[in-house]
């Protein structure tokens, strides 16, 4: 007999931003690509996925680039029942430099915000963009993930300081729940689930050693709930603290399911539990990313699929993870080479275009070349039929 999961709603997958889809169809450069949105839609149906991820992008056109996202949030993820959890990162302000969003100096400061004091000039255009997107979809966004792996970026995994993260989520938090704001405002978040971004399991660098860990994925979390301008005082004021849930990104090293994963995933979630349970126990982990490239294992499909068996079917019996989103629906470039990212379920044809927001132009009808082990393997751990039938709840208009 098929070997399942108990928890259906327990698969997640990072799917392809819709935001490179607008006007990547050549017969409609101007339009939403709806033939790639909805092929992605069926297979992800097909695999027995219930929540999906997706990162918003907003530049210059504000307006114009949230209207990219309509098709998939509006349209594809009611048709199939999928709840949407909407990554707020750095893209939302993607014409800033993201180093902005980490300066606590006098200059940065914007005086008089309304949200409050602390305020820098990222974090002010952050918050008025992700309530924007708030106000837009409305119950369309099951749930907000907060950053993503801001406890290592680039340059040397530096990261953005945990003072600043836990401001940027308690603001958050308390305009999409009407805590503190000025009289009258709400907004369309305060159904939603609020996940602090997920931390990257490798901790933060140290600018002056850059060899050197500064802080743990555990030791920043810590820093986050235990921080005075912030959750510390949240929690004085209100008895809880301000998220629903703690993204993770608990990736083996280089992916290969030689190294057990009791010693790459296992105890990276513990770690986190551990701090979990210190300050916050009711709270669970969001796996909001973890993945595999098949570039990294040989190509062995064999592998693939033992690596996401294990994953689900282990992780599943922990009632502290609220879910796992597989990284990623489609593989990205470059397809070949030392440095290929073979992670996707798919493998959707793509070329270079450096005309296109990402560099790359996909197969326009989204039609993938190939389809891997994942697939095959979530669908059984799903109980998923080949053609799920999943009910069509049409767009509502806001």
């Amino acid at each position: 007999m098929p070997q399942q999961i108990s928890r259906a709603s327990f698969v997640g997958m990072v799917v392809r931003d819709p935001f490179y889809e607008f006007g990547s169809d050549p017969a409609n450069p101007a339009a939403t690509n709806a033939a790639f949105q909805d092929e992605m839609g069926r297979m992800l149906a097909m695999a027995g996925v219930q929540w999906v991820r997706l990162e918003i992008h907003l530049g210059d056109d504000v307006q114009g680039d949230l209207a990219k996202h309509d098709y998939f949030i509006n349209t594809v993820a009611p048709r199939h029942g999928f709840k949407v959890l909407a990554l707020l990162a750095f893209d939302v302000v993607r014409d800033r430099n993201l180093w902005d969003l980490n300066c606590l100096q006098a200059e940065c400061m914007v005086g008089g915000s309304k949200y409050g004091g602390g305020v820098n000039s990222f974090m002010q255009q952050w918050l008025d963009r992700s309530l924007m997107v708030a106000d837009r979809y409305g119950s369309r966004i099951a749930a907000y993930e907060v950053l993503n792996e801001q406890n290592r970026l680039p340059p040397s995994g530096l990261g953005i300081e945990p003072t600043i993260t836990g401001r940027l989520m308690t603001k958050f938090y308390r305009f999409c729940h009407g805590i503190g704001t000025p009289a009258g405002e709400s907004h369309g978040c305060g159904q939603s689930q609020i996940v602090l971004g997920g931390l990257h399991p490798r901790g933060t660098g140290d600018p002056t050693k850059p060899s050197t860990i500064k802080l743990t994925d555990a030791q920043y979390l810590a820093a986050i709930y235990s921080d005075p301008s912030s959750f510390a005082s949240f929690y004085k004021s209100y008895g809880y603290y301000p998220l629903d849930g703690v993204g993770y990104h608990p990736y083996p090293e280089e992916v290969r399911l030689s190294l057990p994963r009791q010693v790459y995933v296992d105890t990276g979630i513990q770690r986190m539990l551990k701090v979990l349970d210190a300050y916050d126990p009711s709270k669970p982990l969001w796996i909001t990313e973890i993945g595999y490239n098949l570039a990294f294992a040989g190509n062995d499909p064999s592998q693939l699929g033992a690596f996401v068996r294990d994953i689900y079917t282990t992780l599943a019996q922990q009632p502290r993870i609220a879910n796992v989103f597989w990284f990623k629906y489609e593989d990205f470039a470059p397809a070949e080479g030392s440095n290929a990212q073979k992670w996707g379920m798919v493998r959707i044809p793509f070329t270079a275009d450096a005309s296109r927001p990402d560099g790359v132009r996909y197969q326009a009808q989204g039609q993938p070349a190939e389809v891997r082990t994942t697939f095959s393997v979530l669908r059984e751990l799903t109980g998923t039929p080949l053609f799920p039938a999943r009910a069509y709840l049409p767009m509502v208009a806001r």
